[in-house]
Parts: C-alpha cells; structure tokens; sequence
C-alpha cells in the first residue's frame, strides 16, 4: 500500500514537472485562436455603485470548463457557489450565466442570485474584460436588489514551486 501512494505521488510530481517545464508564459487569447475561456481566473469587479458602502472593488474565482460548464463565486460567505454555463459570442468575445443560493442567519435558503457576463480579452490576451449584472432574487423569483460593473479577469497559472 505505502509502495503504490510513493509510486503515485511520483507520478503526480513528474506530470507537474513536465507540465511546469513545457509552460511557457504566453498571452491566454494565443491558445486555440483567443477562442475559449477555459480555466481559472481571478476576478476584479468594480460595481457602478457600490452595494455596501466603500466597497468599490471586490475579489470573486470564476472556473470555467473546456466542454462551456462554469463555476464562480461571490465573494459573500452567504452565497454558494454560482453554476452556469458560457458560449463563444464573436471572435475573442464570450457570454457566461450562472445562478446560486442566497443562505441566511439560520442557513437557509432565503433568495437566489444570477449573474450575467459578457467579456472580451484585451489587447494584450492576458486577461478578460467587460460588464455584469448580478440579480438577487426573492424566493417568488422577483428581482429585489441588482448590481452593475465591470470587471478584469486574470488567469490563474501554474507556478514553479518555491
């Protein structure tokens, strides 16, 4: 047993280094023509107005999955994860939706929120760009409270271990 967990964990790190050592830094757009999204980013929103005041930025993780699956955050430790999906819309230009739960003081659900997205890559190819709407609904599915912006999404990359 012992023998085959240091057998897998070889395997692991020699897959790792390989995949450290064939990386070369390169804009994200480069990859399959700036024709998908798929990975990990970082990402910066910037509400119009600012849904709690002096909140002007806030950091959310957005996953999103080579087969146009899409998994993100809100930042808020009373929202679950948000599950959706995103599409090719132009050239270097996507759409993605997701939808999560709201929970409140006694963990249950209390309303639901959808987030919608369009984004494009900058010039450079390293990171996303464009305007959200975030709906929070109540239970009935009527909008209650909506938040606009913009945001800047950086992808996540594999990094060479210290």
């Amino acid at each position: 047993m012992r023998k085959r967990i240091v057998l897998l964990l070889v395997a692991v790190a020699v897959a790792v280094l390989a995949l450290l050592v064939s990386g070369q830094a390169k804009p994200l757009a480069a990859e399959e023509g700036g024709q998908t999204v798929a990975g990990s980013w970082a990402v910066i929103v910037k509400p119009d107005v600012p849904p709690v005041p002096g909140m002007t930025e806030f950091l959310n993780l957005a996953t999103f999955m080579p087969d146009g699956g899409f998994i993100t955050s809100t930042g808020y430790i009373t929202d679950s994860l948000g599950h959706g999906n995103w599409v090719r819309t132009g050239n270097r230009q996507f759409a993605a939706t997701a939808v999560g739960l709201s929970f409140g003081p006694s963990g249950h659900t209390e309303a639901t929120w959808k987030l919608r997205a369009t984004m494009a890559y900058t010039e450079s190819g390293f990171e996303l760009t464009g305007p959200c709407t975030m709906e929070i609904l109540d239970m009935s599915g009527k909008v209650v409270f909506t938040i606009k912006g913009t945001f800047r999404a950086f992808h996540i990359d594999v990094e060479k271990m210290p």
